[in-house]
């Protein structure tokens, strides 16, 4: 009698096929032997399962290394997709590895599974999907660089000698606890969050003005300090702990100025005093903003 012997890629294992048979029990796929006859129904449900990667509740009988299974869970809304890295033998069970999901947009992606990471382009947070928490949790560090007006603060538009750069509590507000229980249980501690602003004060020579000096001023400094946030009896709030790390990395000796911390609605002002001895049509600023979970 003929047979088919067939190889796996690696060549770690041989299938035999016997003449006049269509084996479904050896892979997930039916094998046909010589002879069979009748042979085109299971063929043709062997391109459409594969075509769909077997999508069903239940993972593919018998599964190979490197196969694919689109697994849908128990609600029919969501998905998984996997692969096999350990094949099924004897009566142990194939391993799978979940293929993770990606996305970058501004709204949330539709029906997320446990472990699905998601790039959210309107607060530039990289996020993954907590399955216990049935929510998006941000993960860090996360790198904030506000381009628009409601982020950034110009010195020339000041009065008081000094600009102001707000950050809005809102920020802060993924930490939530999402429970009652969770929130009695932590509600003396709450969430720490390290704020890392790396900001930049530079002067702009303006020669059509008439402005141009030789020794152009700049300064770059780090600033660092602790947020906690909290929810308390359902409402939330955030609040500094401790005193501020300042720390100068270069300063023209001409330029000098103070820095300080408040709290505005809620909000944290970050402000920037006396630089009422500068031209400010002339000098441009800049901050990068860093926030991490410790």
């Amino acid at each position: 009698m003929a047979s088919y012997n067939i190889d796996l890629t690696d060549g770690s294992r041989t299938i035999v096929i016997p003449e006049n048979v269509v084996d479904k029990d050896t892979v997930s796929v039916a094998l046909i032997g010589h002879g069979q006859p009748n042979y085109g129904e299971p063929q043709n449900e062997n391109f459409i399962h594969m075509l769909e990667n077997f999508a069903s509740v239940e993972e593919p009988n018998m599964p190979i290394k490197g196969q694919i299974w689109f697994k849908q869970n128990e609600d029919g809304q969501t998905y998984e997709l996997k692969i096999c890295k350990k094949a099924a033998v004897g009566t142990a069970k194939a391993v799978w590895d979940k293929i993770l999901k990606t996305s970058a947009d501004e709204g949330e992606p539709q029906n997320p599974s446990a472990g699905d990471i998601w790039y959210d382009t309107n607060e530039h947070k990289l996020k993954v999907y907590d399955g216990d928490l049935q929510d998006w949790v941000s993960i860090g560090p996360i790198n904030y660089e506000h381009n628009d007006s409601e982020y950034n603060y110009s010195i020339s538009d000041t009065t008081s000698g000094g600009g102001v750069y707000s950050i809005p509590k809102e920020l802060f507000e993924r930490n939530v606890y999402n429970t009652e229980e969770e929130e009695q249980s932590n509600a003396d501690t709450g969430s720490l969050h390290m704020v890392t602003l790396n900001v930049l004060i530079k002067e702009v020579g303006k020669p059509n003005s008439g402005y141009n000096p030789t020794d152009l001023r700049c300064c770059v400094f780090i600033y660092r300090f602790i947020v906690r946030s909290i929810a308390v009896d359902g409402n939330f709030d955030v609040s500094i702990i401790g005193s501020p790390n300042y720390e100068i990395i270069a300063k023209s000796d001409n330029l000098n100025f103070t820095t300080n911390l408040s709290m505005t609605g809620g909000d944290i002002d970050f402000t920037i005093n006396n630089l009422s001895t500068i031209n400010k049509t002339y000098f441009v600023n800049g901050i990068d903003m860093e926030i991490v979970r410790v």
